[in-house]
Protein backbone atom coordinates (compact mmCIF):
# COMPACT_ATOMS: atom_id res chain seq x y z
CA UNK A 1 0.00 0.00 0.00
CA UNK A 2 1.47 3.14 -1.08
CA UNK A 3 1.37 6.61 0.99
CA UNK A 4 -1.54 7.56 -1.58
CA UNK A 5 -3.75 4.94 -1.07
CA UNK A 6 -2.91 5.09 3.51
CA UNK A 7 -4.19 8.70 2.84
CA UNK A 8 -7.27 8.00 0.72
CA UNK A 9 -8.14 5.47 3.53
CA UNK A 10 -7.56 7.63 6.51
CA UNK A 11 -9.92 10.37 4.86
CA UNK A 12 -12.30 7.96 4.20
CA UNK A 13 -12.29 6.64 7.97
CA UNK A 14 -12.37 10.24 9.12
CA UNK A 15 -15.58 10.75 7.25
CA UNK A 16 -17.01 7.76 8.73
CA UNK A 17 -16.39 9.00 11.61
CA UNK A 18 -17.98 12.51 11.47
CA UNK A 19 -21.17 10.98 9.83
CA UNK A 20 -21.39 8.45 12.43
CA UNK A 21 -21.32 11.51 15.16
CA UNK A 22 -23.54 12.96 12.65
CA UNK A 23 -26.13 10.25 12.91
CA UNK A 24 -26.13 9.41 16.38
CA UNK A 25 -27.00 13.47 16.78
CA UNK A 26 -29.77 13.19 14.21
CA UNK A 27 -30.93 9.94 16.34
CA UNK A 28 -31.17 11.71 19.34
CA UNK A 29 -33.14 15.03 18.17
CA UNK A 30 -35.36 12.57 16.98
CA UNK A 31 -36.12 10.65 19.79
CA UNK A 32 -36.19 14.05 21.64
CA UNK A 33 -38.76 15.49 19.32
CA UNK A 34 -41.03 12.24 19.90
CA UNK A 35 -40.42 11.64 23.42
CA UNK A 36 -43.95 12.39 24.18
CA UNK A 37 -45.64 9.16 22.13
CA UNK A 38 -42.90 7.18 23.25
CA UNK A 39 -43.54 7.63 26.75
CA UNK A 40 -47.20 7.83 25.87
CA UNK A 41 -46.79 4.64 24.29
CA UNK A 42 -44.53 2.71 27.41
CA UNK A 43 -47.20 3.72 30.19
CA UNK A 44 -50.53 2.84 27.97
CA UNK A 45 -48.53 -0.33 26.99
CA UNK A 46 -46.28 -1.37 30.73
CA UNK A 47 -48.09 0.47 33.19
CA UNK A 48 -51.84 0.94 32.92
CA UNK A 49 -53.98 3.64 32.30
CA UNK A 50 -55.12 5.24 35.31
CA UNK A 51 -52.02 6.91 36.04
CA UNK A 52 -50.90 10.15 35.52
CA UNK A 53 -47.54 10.72 34.53
CA UNK A 54 -45.31 13.80 33.24
CA UNK A 55 -43.63 13.86 29.82
CA UNK A 56 -39.92 14.34 30.49
CA UNK A 57 -37.42 17.28 30.14
CA UNK A 58 -35.10 16.90 27.51
CA UNK A 59 -31.81 16.64 29.72
CA UNK A 60 -33.55 13.74 31.70
CA UNK A 61 -33.19 11.32 28.76
CA UNK A 62 -29.82 9.91 28.71
CA UNK A 63 -28.21 7.87 25.83
CA UNK A 64 -25.40 5.00 25.72
CA UNK A 65 -24.35 4.53 22.20
CA UNK A 66 -23.44 1.10 21.25
CA UNK A 67 -20.19 0.70 18.98
CA UNK A 68 -21.87 -1.63 16.27
CA UNK A 69 -22.78 0.73 13.49
CA UNK A 70 -23.87 -1.00 9.98
CA UNK A 71 -23.21 0.78 6.99
CA UNK A 72 -26.08 0.55 4.54
CA UNK A 73 -24.89 3.42 1.80
CA UNK A 74 -23.66 6.20 1.17
CA UNK A 75 -24.19 8.44 4.21
CA UNK A 76 -26.66 5.72 5.71
CA UNK A 77 -25.76 4.35 9.10
CA UNK A 78 -28.02 2.25 11.37
CA UNK A 79 -27.16 3.28 14.93
CA UNK A 80 -28.11 1.63 18.24
CA UNK A 81 -28.68 3.09 21.91
CA UNK A 82 -29.48 2.39 25.08
CA UNK A 83 -32.26 4.92 26.07
CA UNK A 84 -33.24 5.80 29.37
CA UNK A 85 -35.73 8.13 29.95
CA UNK A 86 -36.91 9.61 33.43
CA UNK A 87 -40.17 10.42 34.55
CA UNK A 88 -43.01 10.36 37.49
CA UNK A 89 -45.95 8.67 37.84
CA UNK A 90 -48.82 9.58 40.02
CA UNK A 91 -51.79 7.11 41.14
CA UNK A 92 -54.70 9.19 42.54
CA UNK A 93 -56.71 7.49 45.50
CA UNK A 94 -60.00 8.76 46.03
CA UNK A 95 -61.41 8.51 50.15
CA UNK A 96 -64.89 8.44 50.91
CA UNK A 97 -66.35 11.38 52.85
CA UNK A 98 -63.74 13.57 50.31
CA UNK A 99 -65.76 14.94 47.16
CA UNK A 100 -62.49 17.47 46.19
CA UNK A 101 -59.38 16.57 47.59
CA UNK A 102 -57.77 14.18 46.12
CA UNK A 103 -54.44 12.28 47.51
CA UNK A 104 -51.38 10.81 45.25
CA UNK A 105 -48.57 8.52 45.46
CA UNK A 106 -46.02 9.22 43.35
CA UNK A 107 -42.46 7.69 42.44
CA UNK A 108 -39.58 8.64 39.97
CA UNK A 109 -39.23 5.72 37.41
CA UNK A 110 -35.98 5.36 34.69
CA UNK A 111 -37.62 3.50 32.00
CA UNK A 112 -34.32 1.84 29.94
CA UNK A 113 -34.94 0.59 26.92
CA UNK A 114 -32.84 0.04 23.40
CA UNK A 115 -33.30 1.73 20.21
CA UNK A 116 -32.20 1.55 16.76
CA UNK A 117 -32.76 3.70 13.36
CA UNK A 118 -31.47 3.90 10.26
CA UNK A 119 -30.24 7.65 9.46
CA UNK A 120 -29.56 9.17 6.20
CA UNK A 121 -27.12 11.87 7.12
CA UNK A 122 -27.93 14.18 4.11
CA UNK A 123 -31.16 14.63 4.40
CA UNK A 124 -31.32 13.98 8.11
CA UNK A 125 -34.25 11.54 7.77
CA UNK A 126 -34.66 8.63 10.39
CA UNK A 127 -36.48 5.70 8.70
CA UNK A 128 -37.21 2.30 10.88
CA UNK A 129 -36.92 3.57 14.30
CA UNK A 130 -37.44 0.64 16.43
CA UNK A 131 -37.32 -0.31 20.33
CA UNK A 132 -36.86 -3.12 21.77
CA UNK A 133 -39.65 -5.75 23.10
CA UNK A 134 -38.55 -5.89 26.55
CA UNK A 135 -38.07 -2.37 28.87
CA UNK A 136 -36.34 -2.23 31.88
CA UNK A 137 -36.85 0.10 34.53
CA UNK A 138 -35.50 1.56 37.97
CA UNK A 139 -36.53 4.25 40.69
CA UNK A 140 -34.18 5.75 43.03
CA UNK A 141 -36.70 6.26 45.69
CA UNK A 142 -37.96 9.47 45.34
CA UNK A 143 -41.89 8.72 46.35
CA UNK A 144 -43.64 10.68 47.62
CA UNK A 145 -47.79 11.58 49.19
CA UNK A 146 -49.23 14.94 47.66
CA UNK A 147 -52.80 16.26 49.14
CA UNK A 148 -54.36 18.29 46.55
CA UNK A 149 -56.70 20.98 46.71
CA UNK A 150 -59.88 20.90 44.48
CA UNK A 151 -58.06 23.87 42.07
CA UNK A 152 -55.63 21.17 41.97
CA UNK A 153 -53.06 23.18 44.12
CA UNK A 154 -50.62 21.15 46.20
CA UNK A 155 -51.72 21.49 50.03
CA UNK A 156 -49.54 18.94 51.71
CA UNK A 157 -46.61 16.66 50.32
CA UNK A 158 -44.49 14.31 52.26
CA UNK A 159 -41.65 12.37 50.99
CA UNK A 160 -40.01 9.35 51.45
CA UNK A 161 -36.67 11.05 52.86
CA UNK A 162 -39.36 12.99 55.40
CA UNK A 163 -40.54 9.74 56.40
CA UNK A 164 -37.44 7.95 56.86
CA UNK A 165 -35.51 10.95 58.55
CA UNK A 166 -38.62 10.95 61.35
CA UNK A 167 -38.33 7.79 61.63
CA UNK A 168 -34.36 7.52 62.34
CA UNK A 169 -34.89 10.36 65.11
CA UNK A 170 -37.64 8.74 66.73
CA UNK A 171 -34.99 5.82 67.62
CA UNK A 172 -35.72 3.35 64.99
CA UNK A 173 -32.42 3.07 63.75
CA UNK A 174 -31.85 1.64 67.31
CA UNK A 175 -34.49 -0.90 67.33
CA UNK A 176 -36.40 1.04 70.45
CA UNK A 177 -39.30 1.84 67.69
CA UNK A 178 -41.14 -0.38 66.41
CA UNK A 179 -41.45 1.59 62.94
CA UNK A 180 -44.94 2.63 63.50
CA UNK A 181 -45.44 6.59 63.08
CA UNK A 182 -46.19 8.04 66.37
CA UNK A 183 -48.16 10.98 64.48
CA UNK A 184 -44.93 12.65 63.46
CA UNK A 185 -46.71 13.19 59.98
CA UNK A 186 -50.07 14.22 60.27
CA UNK A 187 -52.15 15.53 57.58
CA UNK A 188 -53.98 18.38 57.50
CA UNK A 189 -57.08 16.40 55.93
Amino acid sequence: MGIREWWDERKRRKRIQQEVKAAREILQNYVIQHKDELIRGIINKYVGSRVYFYYPYPENIGFKWRNEVEILGDGIYRIKATVKIKTWLELEILFPGFDRDRVRIGTDINFIFGIRGDVNVYTGEVSNFGKTKYIRYKTYGQSYVRLYDKDGKIVWEKTWSDWYDEGYSDGYHDGENDGYSRGLASCPC
